[in-house]
């Protein structure tokens, strides 16, 4: 039997690393498959938290959403393949995220 050859520095590297504090636009984009539109949608339904506009000086403005934004849409559309209309996944999520549904 041959010894396994594992990177453990690596692997703890990457259990220890910190959440990213913001996600793009492209970022978020690509994790949940929803287009901006809908986001954009979905911020002003309460769903999602407004994400921060600012300009890098160079390409105009860009979009910075909060890393909790990703996990709050993968809850929506989760609630949403559930069969549950945005009304009510509106109020699960004021539930659940009282202190920052406030600020959306």
């Amino acid at each position: 039997m041959q010894p396994v050859n594992v990177n453990f520095t690596a692997h703890f590297r990457a259990i220890a690393a910190p959440m990213p504090r913001f996600a793009t636009n492209d970022e978020l984009v690509a994790i949940t498959g929803l287009q901006r539109q809908t986001l954009r949608l979905w911020v002003l339904r309460g769903l999602l938290p407004k994400p921060t506009l600012f300009s890098d000086g160079r390409d105009g403005v860009r979009t910075r959403w909060p890393y909790e934004a990703v996990e709050r849409a993968r809850f929506v559309m989760k609630m949403k393949a559930q069969g549950h209309k945005l009304d009510e996944i509106a109020e699960r999520v004021r539930a659940q995220w009282s202190d920052q549904a406030e600020d959306a």
